[in-house]
């Protein structure tokens, strides 16, 4: 827990040092998980850009950072066969428990849940379409997702493409203010147990390229605090021109950007300026 706590940044660094090192947890734990379903669940930004992109294919997709099954679900009830490989063995749970409760069998029965590391993995085969949804090259350091392109390469067959969605953010484009900012909201969930009180800190510095998202969540059983924990995911993205760089570096090359719309409701309270886009690449 000292090593999550210490990648925190902004305010919540601050909280942290009132609580302590032991009330920060990773938005992918046991606990995380459930909320981050939660408080994105509703966004199905990316998820009809990328069916369409995907066309007919008539092999298994490689999804990789599937987490609860925000792609997974839409695909399967599109007819494709699926290995969905995450780190997190608490998002593979909950996607698990969604093909469990609401998917017919036949529908189970056409995904692979694979937990893994998308940037260094080795699954021994290949397929026509790899899919990252959510942004989730920017979970990865610059040398882990070099890393990552390395392996989305090797596992792609000779015809095959990689669909990576990516949130492009003004700052980090170098077309916002300097230096580092800040964004807070306050908001419920009502969660099965008992109410949750959540304080969102967004924060993003550019001059360092990271952002790091901090949920503090106060449990309130019988109008009472009885429990405290702040859930932190940092992402580290970069402008639009370095990542073209990166896929080339990686033996990958741009076919075209798909642009993105959004589709449904999610917990944002930056405002900072963003772009969403589906990049489809192949095998130099």
């Amino acid at each position: 827990m000292t090593d999550l706590a210490e990648q925190i940044h902004g305010t919540a660094s601050t909280i942290v040092d009132l609580y302590g090192p032991d009330v920060v947890e990773s938005v992918y734990g046991p606990e995380g998980a459930p909320l981050f379903q939660i408080t994105t669940g509703r966004d199905g930004s990316g998820v009809v850009e990328a069916l369409h992109a995907a066309g007919e294919q008539t092999g298994p997709i490689l999804e990789l950072g599937c987490g609860y099954g925000r792609l997974t679900m839409p695909f399967l009830d599109h007819g494709y066969e699926m290995v969905a490989l995450d780190i997190s063995q608490h998002m593979l749970r909950l996607l698990s428990d969604r093909l469990s409760d609401t998917a017919p069998t036949d529908t189970a029965s056409r995904v692979t849940l694979v937990q893994g590391d998308m940037a260094d993995f080795d699954l021994g085969r290949s397929f026509d379409l790899v899919l990252a949804g959510s942004s989730a090259i920017w979970e990865l350091d610059a040398g882990r997702r070099a890393s990552m392109l390395r392996c989305v390469r090797d596992h792609l067959t000779d015809d095959g493409r990689f669909l990576a969605q990516v949130t492009l953010f003004g700052e980090f484009d170098g077309r916002g203010e300097n230096g580092a900012r800040e964004s807070i909201a306050v908001f419920t969930i009502d969660d099965a147990r008992s109410p949750l009180l959540c304080t969102l800190f967004d924060y993003s510095a550019p001059d360092v390229g990271v952002r790091s998202g901090n949920i503090l969540v106060h449990r309130l059983e019988n109008g009472r605090v009885t429990a405290t924990r702040i859930f932190t995911n940092t992402i580290h993205p970069v402008p639009r021109a370095a990542l073209e760089a990166e896929i080339e570096q990686a033996g990958l090359k741009i076919v075209k950007w798909h642009d993105i719309e959004a589709h449904g409701p999610s917990v944002e309270v930056s405002d900072i300026r963003t772009e969403c886009s589906l990049v489809e690449m192949c095998r130099a």
